[in-house]
């Protein structure tokens, strides 16, 4: 790059001869080139490049000029995979591995986006330039691997890097490479070399050496397949890519998921080939085998694969992709009898757009397929195998047995104040419920006798045991609660579908003006609008889950006496229903994948939970429970796949206990890399937690199981607006557990 880039980058001024470790995040380098490349013109060269693992470098080498060499580089064939014998090293090892580019030309920078998970094998260090010429003494790497005849030497670089700390579960890395000095054809180095200097002073016939990668192999994972996993900006937003100089500037070329080659390390497996498929135990005459290809055409990359079928099944991974690790394999004939269904479950997003699994299936009689799915940490983003059904908009039914799954809200308050909202949902059986053909019904565990007989909930309270929530103005609320299906007479109703109506309350008062299906789809509107100043969208009906017969005989069901009805109370906390909330706002600067929170209590906590979530992203994983502070102190880490939590924006976050919580401290991370205050548990002096009470620097939370009559209601005027949105109402996910 030239110099005024490397100005514009913050870039560290390195000494020709020497390459020290840089702070600056290789994430200023796709932020600051893009900014200052674009409108310029694309390269004339040929294009094709591709970075790779090498996990076992003994091929690759360079020729050193101070030790009779030629100033080349040698790359041997690509190994994606490392074995060690077995048993293994159980112990924390390092293992050296090179980072390869081929078939680039004219190269000016590069970088490279790594997933993993942080507690098997992780990127713990890197050197940007590992050999050495020794007749000038410069460190040297393929980026500034030409001789710049001005100086007679080779250029400088300089490092960036964002690597967080060793922590469980998935982590994601970046490191980068620039080069000092005005860019032109020669100084730029090509592989294969392609003739573009006065005089050739270098060669990469097969490729170049841009780095070496300490991996890092954390104890206790002797007999482990662990994945390094080469990504494209999908979803991090930076992602592997190399800039090349174009003549009259330079170009960023983004990598696809083809043109990167993961690395692999079988710890004690002796050997990379994966073993064949065991044939039956026990083969019959009558058993069906099928090889079934599911291949990920969602535009994004998955980590689980799902598939249901009208019988019991077998299953055997026969292909997996890409070198990702072992999945776990959950195979079920027993939801409900007689069907079938795998769940499989990588543990990373390592299947990219375009790979697959296939599988080996048996079955006796033959089954059919009938719904598939990828998903990404159990949120669905496509079928299985193109054309077919969705499983998450589906129940399979065998007459008086449930399917079940989950039903998911999202509301919103739309409104330029504080307000209660209520949240119903309202199912009608396929057929309607005036003539119900199947004799179909749901049943929510969480959910009242009433509820249940009028098929009409508070989801509010069926989620939280709460009547209603307080919504900041555009704040949203995820309600996700189990529901099961069932008709008695399936067959009459194959192929139909639920009516799912999600109603938000604004005040959340008029639940019993709604809890009826006539009411819920009829009369309640007005009810419900009287108090929102947009009628448009606080109800939305989703035609959903669509009924798959499984056959069988009608079932009668059992007359049962209608519930009386009992006196309405005021519901009044249980031994752990005390539920407090926090509001938490990204006030760093930069965009944050985590956050952090210690909450004390004078009681015990349970449960943990994110009321609201952040616009824009995925599910959260949660890690909660005591720390290692003083008693009744309680740890929470919210962990993201992005650093989707932009700047100004906000989570709910809520905790479930016999006592109210306060929030101690909280603090956001990217990628578990600090960007904001630390968070550290209380001392109070030295006594635990203030002997049991709220250290007095505690925020109170925002509510603590609410009494409905003692909500303050703000009285409409026409500066006022109150308004709930239901957003995505009833987004069912089934049989994923």
């Amino acid at each position: 790059m030239n110099r005024t880039l490397a100005t514009r980058l913050s870039l560290p001024v390195l000494i020709v001869r020497r390459i020290v470790a840089a702070g600056l995040s290789v994430l200023a380098i796709g932020v600051g080139v893009a900014l200052m490349l674009s409108g310029l013109l694309t390269s004339e060269a040929v294009q094709n490049p591709s970075i790779s693992l090498d996990m076992v470098p003994a091929g690759n080498s360079y020729s050193d000029p101070g030790a009779g060499g030629n100033n080349s580089m040698t790359v041997g064939a690509i190994d994606e995979c490392l074995a060690t014998a077995p048993p293994g090293n159980n112990i924390q090892h390092i293992h050296s591995v090179h980072l390869i580019v081929q078939n680039v030309e004219d190269l000016v920078a590069w970088q490279a986006r790594f997933n993993y998970i942080g507690d098997k094998m992780r990127i713990s260090t890197w050197n940007g330039a590992p050999f050495t010429d020794t007749a000038t003494t410069a460190q040297v790497d393929f980026l500034n691997l030409p001789i710049d005849p001005a100086f007679g030497d080779h250029r400088g670089v300089s490092p960036a890097q964002n690597i967080p700390p060793p922590a469980p579960g998935p982590q994601t890395a970046l490191i980068g490479l620039t080069r000092f000095g005005s860019d032109d054809f020669a100084i730029s180095p090509d592989t294969p070399y392609i003739n573009d200097e006065p005089v050739q002073s270098y060669d990469a016939p097969n490729g170049g050496i841009l780095a070496t990668l300490a991996l890092q192999v954390q104890e206790n994972n002797a007999g482990q397949l662990m994945l390094m996993d080469l990504d494209d900006n999908n979803p991090t937003g930076i992602g592997s890519s190399v800039y090349v100089f174009t003549g009259s500037g330079t170009q960023e070329i983004m990598l696809p998921p083809s043109a990167l080659g993961d690395g692999s390390h079988d710890e004690g497996a002796g050997s990379c080939a994966p073993g064949p498929c065991p044939p039956p135990t026990t083969p019959t005459p009558t058993t069906f085998t099928t090889t079934d290809t599911f291949t990920n055409q969602t535009g994004q990359s998955a980590s689980d694969l799902h598939a249901r079928y009208d019988g019991p099944i077998g299953v055997c991974l026969v292909g997996d992709p890409d070198l990702c690790p072992p999945p776990s394999i959950n195979v079920n004939n027993n939801n409900p009898p007689g069907a079938g269904q795998f769940d499989l479950d990588w543990g990373v997003d390592c299947v990219e757009h375009g790979q697959g699994a296939t599988l080996q299936i048996t079955s006796e009689p033959p089954a059919t397929r009938l719904c598939s799915e990828w998903t990404r940490f159990g949120s669905a983003i496509g079928p299985g195998v193109p054309g077919d059904a969705m499983c998450t908009a589906t129940v399979r039914l065998a007459p008086g047995v449930a399917d079940s799954g989950n039903a998911v809200v999202v509301a919103q308050n739309q409104g330029d104040h504080t307000d209660p909202v209520g949240v119903y949902l309202a199912f009608n059986p396929p057929g309607g419920f005036g003539t119900n053909p199947g004799g179909c019904f749901v049943s929510v565990p969480t959910g009242s006798a009433a509820e249940n007989a009028a098929q009409v909930y508070n989801w509010t309270s069926v989620v939280l045991s709460l009547p209603s929530v307080l919504l900041d103005p555009g704040q949203k609320i995820t309600l996700n609660g189990n529901v099961q299906f069932t008709c008695t007479n399936p067959a009459a109703v194959d192929g139909d579908n639920w009516q799912v109506l999600a109603i938000a309350d604004v005040h959340g008062d008029d639940f019993a003006l709604c809890d009826t299906p006539a009411e819920a789809f009829g009369g309640c509107s007005s009810a419900i609008n009287d108090g929102d100043n947009q009628d448009a969208n606080n109800t939305n009906l989703r035609p959903l889950p669509k009924v798959v017969s499984l056959g069988g005989a009608t079932v009668t069901p059992t007359p049962t006496a209608s519930p009386t009805p009992s006196p309405t109370t005021t519901p009044g906390p249980t031994q752990f229903d005390i539920i407090s909330s926090f509001t938490l706002t990204n006030s760093t600067a930069q965009a944050a994948s985590d956050l952090h929170l210690i909450v004390t209590t004078a009681g015990e906590l349970v449960e943990a939970q994110v009321f609201s979530n952040a616009p824009g992203c995925a599910q959260p994983s949660i890690s909660f429970g005591r720390s290692e502070g003083p008693d009744f102190t309680y740890a929470a880490d919210v962990i993201w796949s992005a650093a989707c939590v932009d700047v100004g924006e906000s989570v709910q976050f809520g905790v479930r206990g016999s006592n109210q919580g306060f929030l101690h401290c909280s603090n956001w991370t990217i990628f578990g890399a600090s960007i904001g205050p630390e968070c550290t548990p209380p001392l109070c002096g030295g006594v635990p937690c203030c002997n049991g009470q709220p250290c007095p620097t505690a925020t109170p939370a925002s509510f603590s199981y609410p009494d409905p009559a003692a909500i303050l209601r703000t009285v409409a005027s026409s500066s006022v607006v109150s308004r709930a949105t239901v957003l995505r109402p009833a987004a069912f996910v089934f049989g994923l557990s």
